[in-house]
C-alpha cells in the first residue's frame, strides 16, 4: 500500500482540490492508467469511455491533503467536442500515447494544438507513454519522445497500466508540481 494514500473521508475543509484531465487517442490506456492509480488494478477487457468520466483520490503530500479529481476523456473523435468544457479549469493535463502505436504518438501535436487556447496557461502538462510492458512491440523510440518533449518544454514518463510501472511516479510528479 502506498504511504501517500490516506482515508478519503477526510474533512473537506483540509483538502486542496486539483483537476487533472487525461487526453489521448482511443486505445492508449487512459482509463487503465487512472484505474491502476486509484484502485491498484487494471482490467484486461477494453471498455471504451463514453464521453467523460471522473474519479477522485485523496493523497497526502508535504503535510497537505490533496484531492485529485481525475477526468477521463473518450479518445473517440465523436466526443472531442466535449473536451474544451472539461479542460478549461484543469490544473494538469496528461497527454497519453501508446508506445506500440506510432499514430497515437503523432497525434500528440494535434492534441496540443486542440488544447492550446482552452487550457489555463498555468496548467501543468505531462506526456505519458503507456504500455511499457509491451516494450518488445515498441514503435516510438525513446530518443524520439525525448526530443518531442524537450522541444515543447514538457516532461514525459513512460508507464505501464498493466504492471503499474511508473503509475505512482506519474501522479507524484503532477502533485509535486501543483
Amino acid at each position: 500500500m502506498n504511504d501517500n494514500i490516506i482515508n478519503e473521508s477526510v474533512s473537506a475543509t483540509n483538502i486542496e482540490n486539483y483537476k487533472i484531465v487525461i487526453l489521448g487517442d482511443q486505445y492508449v490506456g487512459k482509463t487503465s492508467i487512472l484505474n491502476k492509480y486509484k484502485y491498484e488494478n487494471s482490467d484486461d477487457k477494453y471498455t471504451p469511455t463514453i464521453g467523460i468520466d471522473f474519479i477522485t483520490k485523496n493523497v497526502y503530500l508535504e503535510e497537505k491533503t490533496i484531492r485529485l479529481i481525475m477526468w477521463d476523456t473518450a479518445g473517440s473523435e465523436r466526443f472531442k467536442s466535449l473536451i474544451p468544457t472539461y479542460i478549461k479549469n484543469a490544473n494538469a493535463i496528461i497527454l497519453t500515447y501508446d508506445i506500440t502505436n506510432k499514430q497515437s504518438f503523432y497525434s500528440l501535436d494535434k492534441w496540443l494544438i486542440d488544447i492550446s487556447d482552452k487550457v489555463p496557461t498555468n496548467a501543468y502538462i505531462i506526456i505519458a507513454g503507456n504500455k511499457l510492458d509491451m516494450e518488445n512491440k515498441r514503435q516510438v523510440p525513446l530518443d524520439e519522445i525525448k526530443k518531442f518533449a524537450e522541444e515543447r518544454k514538457l516532461k514525459f514518463i513512460e508507464t505501464s497500466a498493466k504492471t503499474g510501472h511508473n503509475i505512482n511516479e506519474l501522479f507524484l510528479t503532477i502533485t509535486s508540481s501543483l
